[in-house]
Order: structure tokens, then C-alpha cells, then sequence
């Protein structure tokens, strides 16, 4: 009996040959959205909160810069006090040493009330001829005996003249105190024109004579030379309150003397050969 020769492998399971159907991708999942759209729902809603979180920072941020300035104005330090209660109004140089000249002139009184003396104010001239130079000569006992030549072209003078001959003041009989009150007028004449008046770097003050000789002391103040008065305001260095002849305190007396007496000058006037005048100052020391 013939048999099949074909050899015969185990039974295999039979093979579904409908063709493949694409699933519907609204029952993927379950019906659920696919993968791709929750992604990009997820960006859209962290979007969101970056935006909303960045914006309370900047609240936050706003607020925070409103204290900090707040605390700096309320941290302001409080403007300094002005140097001085009387400030001359002229802008032009002239006027407002004039109005300086003014002022100070009145607040100092001889015992009887009397003005000490009148004081006149203007640019350094001698005969109508405005002056060219200031000689200092050295002091007698000084290494250098350089003469220092100062140009007056920024330089203001103040004569302080009493009513007597040749600008001596008629009443009562000079002293060292009445000649220490004079020098104190000096230096606040000086002070306030260093202070208000641009461009003045000198500042001359002829003070009163003897009577019967012609005047013959100048004091020299220099800019430079009163930076630290400058900085403070003036009642720091003089009192507001003027004193009598014979009434100033001690401390005010070592300060006009400290600050005027190395200003002290015996002074002349010569002419340059081209008929310029030169004032030429010499030390008492």
C-alpha cells in the first residue's frame, strides 16, 4: 500500500487572511486623544504657569524697587546749613561787595553805638590807576628772601575809615582791643567775598590810623589760605553776635588773632616804570 512521503511538520494554527484594517484612531486608548495632543496640552498649561508665575515675580520685583526708593528718600541726609543768614542779592561783582561792604560796616558799633568805621569797597587802584601788584617782602628773619609778587587782577580792597583826618576814627583812643575789633571786621569782610563773590582770590583791607599819621596797615588775606572757613558756615569761625570794644571772649579773641595776625602788613605805594602802581607789603615780625 503506498504511503504519502510528504513529511508533515506539527499542525500549525490556521492563518487569518483578511486584510489589515487601520484602527480608528477615535477608539485608540479607549477613545481617549491620542499621545501627541496630551503633549502639546501639556506645554500649552506649563505655558500658563511660567507666564502667571512670571508675572507675580514682577509684582513682586515692582514692589520691592517702590520700598527700596522710599527708604532712600526717607534715608536722605538733611541739606547742610547755609553758610550765612545775609547773602548779597547783586550777582556783579562790584554790588556785591558794595552790599557786603554794607552790611558788615553796620554791625560794628564804638562804645557810645556810634558806627566803628565807614567801610568802602572796590577794585585796588592808588590815584585813579588801578593797581597792577601786590610785593610781599619776606619776614627779616626768613631763609627765603624771595619778594612774592601776587597779581591784583583778582583781587578786591576794603578801606575801613573813621571820621577823623586822613580816615582815623575821632572817638575814643586806640587800643588792642579796639584794633583786634577792627581786624575781626577785616576777616568777615574778607570771608564773605571769598565765599560769594567768583573769581576774587585777594582781598585788602586798609584799616584806620592813628590820628595824625596817614594810614599805614593793610591786612592781605588770601583765598587759599581760609579753604576750612569756607567749607563752615560763618558762625563757626565768628559769632553772629558782634562784642563791644572791650567785650570780646577770649576763644574769639585766639581765633581773629590766629587768623589775621600772620595777614598783618606796614604797606607803601611805588610806581613801575610804566607808572603802574605796586603796593609792597612788609611784615611787623
Amino acid at each position: 500500500m503506498a504511503h504519502d512521503l510528504t513529511p508533515r511538520g506539527p499542525d500549525l494554527p490556521a492563518v487569518d487572511t483578511a486584510p489589515l484594517v487601520e484602527p480608528d484612531p477615535d477608539q485608540v486608548r479607549g477613545g481617549e486623544e491620542p499621545i501627541v495632543e496630551h503633549v502639546a496640552v501639556r506645554e500649552r498649561s506649563y505655558r500658563g504657569r511660567f507666564l502667571i508665575a512670571y508675572g507675580i515675580l514682577g509684582v513682586v520685583a515692582g514692589v520691592a524697587l517702590i520700598v527700596f526708593l522710599g527708604s532712600l528718600g526717607l534715608s536722605r541726609p538733611e541739606p547742610p546749613p547755609p553758610w550765612s543768614g545775609f547773602v548779597p542779592a547783586e550777582t556783579a561783582d562790584q554790588t556785591a561787595i558794595e552790599a557786603i561792604a554794607g552790611h558788615v560796616g553796620a554791625r560794628y558799633k564804638l562804645p557810645d553805638g556810634a558806627q566803628l568805621v565807614a567801610v568802602t569797597a572796590s577794585k585796588p587802584e592808588w590815584g585813579g590807576v588801578p593797581l597792577a601788584a601786590i610785593a610781599v617782602q619776606p619776614e627779616s628773619g626768613a631763609v627765603d628772601q624771595t619778594i612774592r609778587v601776587i597779581e591784583a587782577e583778582n583781587t578786591v580792597s576794603y578801606v575801613l575809615c573813621g571820621l577823623g583826618e586822613q580816615c582815623a576814627i575821632a572817638a575814643g583812643k586806640p587800643s588792642v582791643e579796639r584794633d583786634r575789633l577792627l581786624r575781626r571786621e577785616a576777616l568777615e569782610l574778607a570771608l564773605y567775598t571769598f565765599r560769594y563773590v567768583p573769581g576774587v582770590e585777594q582781598v585788602l583791607a586798609f584799616l584806620p590810623p592813628k590820628k595824625g599819621s596817614p594810614p599805614d596797615v593793610a591786612l592781605l588775606f588770601e583765598r587759599s589760605q581760609y579753604a576750612g572757613e569756607l567749607d563752615r558756615p560763618l558762625d563757626r569761625t565768628l559769632p553772629p553776635s558782634v562784642p563791644g570794644v572791650e567785650s570780646m571772649p577770649t576763644s574769639e579773641q585766639q581765633v581773629v588773632d590766629r587768623l589775621t595776625e600772620p595777614r598783618r602788613y606796614g604797606f607803601q605805594m611805588q610806581e613801575l616804570q610804566d607808572g603802574s602802581p605796586v603796593i609792597v607789603l612788609s611784615s611787623f615780625s
